[in-house]
């Protein structure tokens, strides 16, 4: 590799992955900040560098948002879906479970199911699992 082609190598994954500012870079790489725009531009890192920002949690979370605003919609509309309301509800939904390790939703259901069955047949833990189970699912929706 030619000294260049590692000076180069180093300034995108410093611009790419690291927080370092342009003048910074152009300092540790010993580069002219004219030399680090003309690849930055002509290698495109910005647009590389965006693509390292979009993770599969930040995809769920827009996703989460998304479907909060259709379900706000639908609430104004009397809470009556119209069909584009319904359709992009389904949309989000299936959305959320692609991008899901596992879907919240299935473990809220399990939850729910199994406080049912502790308030039938051993009342005193329902307030510990209630509490253990929000928790749960809390950070799970916090870290993915």
């Amino acid at each position: 590799m030619k000294h260049s082609d590692s000076k180069k190598s180093m300034a995108q994954q410093l611009y790419i992955l690291g927080n370092q500012t342009k003048k910074a870079i152009c300092e540790i790489v010993k580069v002219t900040p004219k030399t680090l725009d003309s690849w930055i531009e002509k290698y495109e890192w910005d647009a590389q560098k965006d693509m390292q920002t979009i993770t599969k949690k930040q995809l769920l979370a827009d996703t989460f948002k998304q479907l909060q605003a259709v379900n706000e919609k639908i609430k104004l509309n009397g809470n009556v879906p119209t069909k584009e309301l319904y359709d992009a509800k389904n949309i989000l939904g299936r959305e959320i479970d692609r991008l899901s390790d596992a879907p919240l939703a299935i473990y809220t259901d399990v939850f729910s199911s199994f406080i049912d069955f502790l308030m039938r047949n051993h009342p005193v833990h329902v307030p510990l699992f209630a509490t253990l189970s929000m928790d749960f699912i809390e950070n799970k929706n916090a870290n993915g």
